[in-house]
């Protein structure tokens, strides 16, 4: 699976490491080689994952389950029966952010 990191947090980190070479113009060359190479990378479309659960109710679902429904605790949207994705907000049902 791809990580994703902040192209501006590398190329701080470039600059830091710069300064800590400062004296060896061969160390010098090779990190203004990395940050213009970094600086030039074209950006990946991400977005972040949102994670939710199902809560059960045993409300019945008009017209469809009469036994109960399930609702995203992310946006309340309710649905006769779980599934992966919430169809109101997307959020993955596997468990919270945090976890």
């Amino acid at each position: 699976m791809a990580e994703y990191i902040d192209k501006q947090a590398v190329i701080d980190e470039v600059d830091e490491w710069y300064n800590l070479y400062s004296d060896s113009d061969t160390a010098r060359e090779a990190l203004s080689l990395l940050k213009r190479s970094v600086k030039k990378m074209s950006p990946t479309d991400v977005c972040p994952i949102i994670r939710g659960n199902w809560i059960y109710s045993d409300e019945p679902y008009p017209g469809q389950n009469p036994y109960g429904h399930y609702e995203c605790d992310v946006c309340f949207e309710s649905v006769p029966h779980p599934t992966r994705y919430c169809p109101k907000c997307g959020a993955y049902m596997k468990g919270k952010n945090d976890d």
